[in-house]
């Protein structure tokens, strides 16, 4: 595949990582999520509680999205270099 192509598709990843957390945003989601996790913790034990926040909610977004593009560096590279697979 051409490098060319992945231009695109890059953009369409930025631009739904930010629309996502808009709509988080906008429509308090975390609200409504951290509600429903305490109500199920409080009813099962076992279930996990994770609280979250904007504030720890937006690195992980920018974190997978920095991992896709370091992967496609390295299989950039590895297709560029002989003896790489």
């Amino acid at each position: 595949m051409q490098s060319e192509s992945w231009g695109p598709a890059w953009l369409l990843l930025c631009l739904s990582f930010a629309a996502n957390i808009l709509d988080d945003a906008v429509n308090d989601f975390l609200g409504y999520y951290n509600a429903t996790v305490l109500t199920l913790y409080g009813h099962f034990s076992w279930f996990p509680r994770v609280d979250l926040s904007f504030r720890c909610l937006a690195p992980d977004f920018l974190d997978s999205e920095l991992s896709v593009f370091m992967q496609r560096l390295r299989a950039q590279g590895a297709a560029g270099e002989p003896g790489q697979a």
